[in-house]
């Protein structure tokens, strides 16, 4: 992933829970250097229960929000029964652009 662009991350959800009873999502990117993070929820994302996939686009100004280097992303899930589950903290790597800034057309 590079700063500055529009990735669209795709988690798979591994685990025996019926994503089809998810109440509420929310995904957390956090830099391991300066702390900076985003929380996104179900409102800023697609969560395919059938494929458990869950989708995030992550605007230009939320990757140049991070610096370069490794990210940490964690899920966490509320279920319709208000059980609550995280997932394991993955690393992401955002890597450098030459030219800083938002890219307008």
């Amino acid at each position: 992933m590079y700063r500055g662009t529009t990735p669209n991350l795709q988690i798979k959800i591994r685990s025996q829970l019926d994503l089809n009873n998810v109440k509420q999502c929310w995904a957390t990117i956090k830099s391991s250097i300066n702390s900076k993070e985003i929380t996104y929820d179900l409102n800023s994302m697609a969560l395919d229960p059938e494929e458990a996939i869950l989708s995030i686009r992550m605007s230009q100004e939320d990757t140049l929000k991070f610096g370069n280097g490794e990210l940490n992303i964690q899920v966490r899930l509320l279920m319709d029964d208000d059980l609550a589950y995280a997932s394991n903290i993955k690393n992401i790597s955002m890597n450098q652009i030459l030219k800083d800034g938002v890219i307008n057309g």
